[in-house]
């Protein structure tokens, strides 16, 4: 129980800080790209306002433009093709750039032309169009190659930060989540304590009990007074073996014994006189049992989960419901199921089941024996031995348990 709660408290640190990483680094790229693109788009905009160039370069526009200092224009790498519409005038200026021939200028600049395109990117150079009278279009090419692969080395530096950062941040919430669950871990453990403490001393003014009314009975006889205190007696004593049998098995240090064990068998064994049971109640009861089916497994935890879900659905079952159990091999793992008819239901997981005390049905809790530990015992076994146990009611009209055990 406690382990539990430090990997929650583990998974949930690690998700949260997660989600803060991945926004915070995802605004930072985006900004980083808005940024750098934008000072792309800018620098074409200025070439595309003065015919290929930029300004002051001493082969046409205007100087003067403040975002252009006297480097820029032998750091910025671009070029151009002038053709007109009907693609019968090509002129190409790659004087700019020595990555691109001016016969393979020409040639990206019809392919855009022919795809209709007037902006965008083509591969690492982003254009965009000019339009001239007399029909003519200038394609203007900026190479972008710079500022997109510091882009992608931002982003590949960022995930490795973000990484890092929660292997870290993983290390630190482990080794911290235990003094963060201590106060927990003690009241867990001293209730845990009390449970069994007080399982042990009822036992003996229980047994007390019993030994002094059978005295009474001797010498009285049998009376309802008698009757009813040993029925009590007997409710008291299935209580408190079941808390403490569920405090036993909250204990980390609680180890079922596995064997090699026939599932087949000791199923068909355990279910055979509820179904005769069921039988006495108007019930229908079905078993499928797959034959062979073989599992390192504690025998006396897979006969109490089989209990415990048989009697469980003899006492909800609706009058004259089917009841069924299956048990099939499924990949590597044994899966039970039990299906019956039942009250009460809404449609979804029932995890509130499994809650200690909890009882579905109010109007029939009354006049069923039990307090509600079966089922929180029948996953705690299930679970000790490193399967689990789960309830479902797809329809609202029929709950479904599932148990799988590692074959």
């Amino acid at each position: 129980m406690i382990h539990k709660l430090q990997k929650s408290f583990v998974r949930v640190t690690m998700v949260s800080a997660a989600l803060v990483l991945v926004i915070l680094m995802g605004i930072v790229n985006i900004s980083n790209y808005v940024q750098r693109n934008g000072t792309d788009a800018e620098l074409l905009q200025i070439l595309a306002d003065n015919n290929g160039r930029f300004p002051g370069d001493g082969k046409g526009g205007k100087s003067g433009h403040r975002f252009i200092t006297e480097e820029t224009p032998y750091e910025t790498r671009y070029f151009s093709v002038l053709l007109s519409e009907d693609g019968s005038f090509v002129w190409p200026d790659t004087t700019q750039i020595a990555a691109v021939a001016p016969e393979q200028a020409i040639s990206i600049a019809q392919s855009l032309l022919l795809a209709g395109k007037t902006s965008g990117y083509y591969q690492n150079y982003k254009f965009t169009v000019v339009t001239y009278d007399g029909g003519y279009i200038r394609y203007v090419f900026l190479d972008c190659s710079r500022n997109l692969f510091a882009v992608r080395q931002f982003f590949l530096n960022s995930l490795i930060v973000t990484a890092a950062g929660l292997a870290v941040l993983f290390g630190l919430a482990w080794a911290l989540s235990k003094r963060a669950v201590r106060p927990i871990a003690e009241s867990y453990e001293k209730q845990k304590a009390f449970i069994t403490n007080a399982g042990h001393e009822l036992k003996t003014p229980l047994a007390v009990i019993g030994s002094s009314t059978d005295v009474i009975e001797l010498e009285t006889g049998e009376t309802q007074w008698t009757k009813s205190i040993h029925s009590q007696v007997e409710r008291m004593t299935e209580l408190t073996a079941q808390l403490i049998a569920l405090a036993r098995m909250d204990e980390s240090s609680a180890q079922l014994v596995m064997e090699d064990l026939d599932l087949s068998a000791v199923t068909a064994e355990v279910l055979e006189p509820f179904a005769m049971l069921a039988e006495r109640n108007g019930l229908s009861f079905s078993a499928d049992i797959a034959p062979d089916i073989r599992l390192k497994a504690n025998r006396d935890a897979v006969e109490k989960i089989c209990a415990i879900l048989a009697d469980n659905a003899v006492k909800y079952t609706v009058p004259g419901g089917d009841i069924r159990f299956t048990l099939t091999r499924e990949g590597g793992k044994a899966v039970l199921r039990e299906e019956n008819p039942a009250e009460g239901l809404a449609a979804g997981k029932q995890e509130k089941l499994f809650d200690r005390f909890y009882r579905a049905d109010a109007s029939r809790s009354s006049t069923q024996p039990g307090y509600g530990l079966g089922l929180p015992l029948a996953r705690s076994l299930a679970e000790a031995m490193g399967g689990s146990l789960t309830a479902v009611s797809p329809d609202g009209k029929r709950l479904i348990f599932t148990a799988h055990f590692t074959a």
